[in-house]
């Protein structure tokens, strides 16, 4: 894939994937598959995946801290 195909295909499968591990957990069954489906190599998509889910984990925490949820 081109540089640019693999950013058309990815952006709407990150955001499935960051929306399903949001509701639900598992969006690694579906980013992992989609790096590796664009020609990535392994250890830039572990990379990848990782930043991915580390920063909607910091983002979800920061914002129910932020919200006062817990109470």
């Amino acid at each position: 894939m081109t540089d640019l195909q693999s950013i058309l295909f990815l952006c709407p499968m990150m955001f499935l994937a960051g929306f399903m591990d949001a509701i639900a957990g598992g969006g690694g069954l579906i980013s992992l598959p989609a790096y590796i489906f664009t020609g990535m190599p392994l250890h830039n998509v572990y990379g990848c995946n990782k930043f991915a889910t580390s920063l909607n984990a910091f983002l979800s925490a920061f914002r129910f801290v932020k919200t006062g949820s817990w109470t």
